[in-house]
C-alpha cells in the first residue's frame, strides 16, 4: 500500500498543511475586518478631510471657486446638501443629515479667502450658505460686466505671451462670458445653430489675436470646411510653434558646426551711427581645427 504524504517512510518530503474549519473560519474573519477597516479609514478621509480649495474665493475668482466646489462636493457625493431643500427637524433622520450638513459648511467656510469669512459664517446649513454667496458674486444680469468682458476679449493679443497662455486666456474669458450671459434659447436646433456661430466668431478673434508668425497656418485654416474649432486651431498652431522651434535649432547647430564668425551690431561713437562689428575671434571653430591645433 501506498503511504501517505504524512506517513513516515513514505520517502515524500513534501508535507502537506491541514487546518480545521474553525481555523479557517477565524482566518476568514481576520481577513474581512482587515478589508472592513481598511475601507473605513479610507471612507473617513474621503468624507473628513479638508477640500483644499485653492485658490480661496475673494472678489474675482467666483467662477472658478464655484467650479472646483461642486467637483469637490460632488466627488464626495455632498453635492445633494447645496441641491436639495432640507429635511424639517421633526423628520427622524434630521440629526444625522444636520451633521453631515455641518462638515459641508465647514468646508466651504475654510475655502473662503479670510476676509470673506465674517460675512458668511452666520449661514445655518450650506445650501444657505451657497445661496448667500451666489447671490452676492454671481450678477449674470450685470450688462457692464458682460461688456467689459466682451471688449477685454476684443483686445487680447498674444504679443509677447506664450501661445498657450494666450489660449488659456482666451478660454477664461469666454468661459466667464458664457456664465454671465447664458442662451436662452429653448429649440435644440436653434441652440445648435447659436453656439456653431458663436464658435465660428471665436475662431476669427482667437486667430486674429494669435502671433504673426503663424499666418500661413491661420490662412490654410481658414480654408478648410467645415471651419476646424478654436481647440482645433490652437492644436495645429501648436504643432507649427514646436515644427519651427525644432528647424531653428537645427539651423543654428549648422551654423555654429560650420564655424561661422560672430557679427553683432554696435553703436559707434565716432561714426555717430549703428555699423555691423565683426567679432575679433570664431565662436566656435569645426572639430576638424581643434584637432589640428592640438597637435601642433
Amino acid at each position: 500500500m501506498v503511504g501517505s504524504p504524512n506517513e513516515p517512510g513514505s520517502g515524500n518530503t513534501n508535507e502537506t498543511s491541514v487546518y480545521t474549519d474553525e481555523e479557517l473560519s477565524l482566518m476568514a474573519k481576520i481577513l474581512k475586518n482587515e478589508k472592513k477597516q481598511n475601507y473605513q479609514v479610507e471612507k473617513y478621509q474621503q468624507y473628513h478631510y479638508p477640500l483644499n480649495i485653492e485658490p480661496k474665493l475673494d472678489d474675482s475668482n467666483y467662477s472658478l471657486w464655484s467650479r472646483k466646489l461642486k467637483l469637490s462636493l460632488g466627488g464626495r457625493g455632498k453635492w445633494h446638501h447645496i441641491e436639495d431643500e432640507p429635511p424639517k427637524p421633526t423628520e427622524p433622520h434630521y440629526k444625522l443629515w444636520q451633521q453631515s450638513d455641518l462638515q459641508v459648511v465647514s468646508w466651504m467656510v475654510d475655502s473662503l479667502s479670510p476676509d470673506l469669512v465674517g460675512q458668511f459664517i452666520e449661514y445655518q446649513t450650506a445650501r444657505e450658505l451657497w445661496t448667500g454667496i451666489n447671490q452676492t458674486y454671481r450678477s449674470g444680469e450685470d450688462a457692464l460686466q458682460i461688456y467689459d468682458l466682451n471688449i477685454q476679449a476684443s483686445r487680447l493679443f498674444q504679443g509677447e505671451q506664450t501661445l498657450e497662455k494666450y489660449y488659456q486666456m482666451c478660454q477664461s474669458l469666454w468661459r466667464e462670458i458664457d456664465r454671465r450671459d447664458p442662451n436662452d434659447m429653448d429649440c435644440p436646433n436653434d441652440i445648435s445653430k447659436y453656439n456653431k456661430k458663436v464658435q465660428t466668431f471665436r475662431l476669427y478673434q482667437f486667430i486674429h489675436g494669435d502671433d504673426v508668425t503663424f499666418d500661413a497656418v491661420k490662412r490654410d485654416l481658414l480654408k478648410e470646411h467645415p471651419l476646424p474649432t478654436v481647440e482645433m486651431a490652437y492644436s495645429a498652431l501648436r504643432r507649427e510653434a514646436a515644427r519651427v522651434v525644432i528647424v531653428n535649432r537645427q539651423t543654428n547647430q549648422e551654423q555654429i558646426g560650420s564655424g561661422l564668425t560672430a557679427r553683432e551690431v554696435k553703436f559707434c561713437v565716432v561714426r555717430n551711427c549703428f555699423r555691423v562689428q565683426i567679432a575679433l575671434t570664431r565662436v566656435v571653430v569645426s572639430l576638424e581645427e581643434l584637432i589640428l591645433s592640438e597637435k601642433r
